[in-house]
């Protein structure tokens, strides 16, 4: 009873030494792909991104900006986005939206306004020209603002207005002679659920297990082994 027993307990043992080795693997290597393909995805879209800034008409941006109206007048606003320039501008955002399908969101030009506050110049969406928006709760939009760099958020934030996760990068768009004039921004959605569960959370699984089997099995060949030469 007493040997039955002491069977029982090492293959329980055995049985949980297989489990933590198996669930260790596979949290080890998801985590590892998670984190790969959200730096793969944040780097491609810091491409887009400065891409698209160096393929904008500067000069017609900074017509564009010099036509700002502080006061927020309405109809003014929308008269500029009737001109050439913001015609021209909104077609080559429009343009590299639809070339990225439903991954990309919102595409605009920002210039400084107030504390805390910018103001669009152009965007892909309509009645954008001159609209002010709150940039408080954006401290990366705001050091990349007021520092005059390239920058791309480092985390996925949920977007209540789009009902979806999403990332925001920011270029800096500069005229012909290299000089900073304005700050292109891109809102980037997340994958689709079905496609980030295949990729983490059911891919891990089979490295994961194979992992598991040579860790499990590693000490028993090492302890047969060991016992084989003792009695040798």
């Amino acid at each position: 009873m007493l040997i039955k027993t002491k069977k029982t307990i090492y293959k329980l043992l055995l049985a949980l030494w297989a489990a933590i080795l198996l669930l260790s693997s596979y949290a080890v290597i998801g985590s590892a792909m998670f984190q790969y393909q959200e730096k793969k995805i944040f780097k491609n879209v810091s491409n887009i991104v400065k891409a698209t800034a160096l393929i904008l008409d500067s000069e017609d941006i900074k017509i564009l900006i010099d036509k700002l109206d502080f006061n927020e007048n309405e109809e003014y606003n929308k008269s500029i986005e009737q001109t050439e320039e913001y015609i021209n501008i909104k077609k080559k955002l429009i343009s590299i939206k639809s070339a990225f399908s439903e991954n990309v969101g919102t595409l605009y030009i920002i210039v400084e306004y107030k504390d805390q506050q910018a103001i669009i110049v152009a965007s892909d969406e309509e009645d954008s020209f001159g609209y002010i928006i709150d940039i408080s709760e954006w401290p990366i939009m705001q050091e990349a603002l007021y520092n005059k760099k390239s920058l791309t958020e480092e985390q996925f934030y949920y977007d209540p207005e789009y009902d979806k996760k999403s990332i925001s990068s920011y270029s800096v768009i500069l005229d012909n002679n290299g000089e900073y004039i304005a700050l292109l921004g891109l809102d980037y959605f997340e994958y689709d659920y079905l496609k980030e569960t295949i990729m983490y959370r059911v891919l891990p699984i089979f490295p994961s297990i194979s992992i598991a089997i040579l860790l499990f099995f590693i000490p028993l060949i090492s302890i047969k082994i060991i016992k084989i030469k003792f009695y040798l």
